[in-house]
């Protein structure tokens, strides 16, 4: 794992920024809430790059109960997972 500069917990996973601006999650995906290309990984066990970010660059990251919200460096946000309640 690379050095990191930001980390988020939610109910059931985790979102980690690197100092290089790449994003990594772990845990329940169950929502697609890891950004991950798929909701059939339901489960990230270890720290996996959020490959469809791979070319951005990450500045921030906030967890919800089911959802993930990023902060991109020309001020971007993006969000994945449940929007069932916005």
């Amino acid at each position: 794992m690379r050095p990191v500069s930001r980390i988020s917990m939610g109910l059931r996973h985790t979102a980690i920024v690197t100092n290089e601006h790449q994003l990594f999650v772990a845990g329940d995906n169950s929502q697609g809430q890891l950004g991950l290309a798929s909701t059939k990984i339901q489960m990230a066990q270890y720290p996996t790059l959020v490959t469809c970010l791979a070319k951005q660059h990450v500045l921030d990251v906030a967890c919800g109960n089911a959802h993930t919200i990023v902060l991109l460096t020309n001020q971007e946000v993006l969000g994945f997972g449940l929007n069932s309640k916005g």
